[in-house]
């Protein structure tokens, strides 16, 4: 994937599957990732995880 540094995302569903791992690359190649999940306790433990690679704002909705 590119260099997305300095880039910002917004991800919906980024709690699981395709919008998680999509959330996992984004982040990992350097953007700052806004993701959307509508269930808040789900979306709280993928922040978790997902903040480990980089700048994610977790969005309920």
């Amino acid at each position: 994937m590119n260099n997305f540094q300095g880039k910002r995302i917004v991800i919906t569903g980024a709690t699981r599957g395709v919008g998680f791992e999509s959330a996992k690359l984004f982040l990992a190649a350097g953007a700052e990732v806004f993701g959307t999940g509508r269930d808040q306790a789900r979306l709280n433990q993928s922040a978790a995880e997902l903040s480990k690679l980089g700048a994610l704002h977790p969005l309920p909705g």
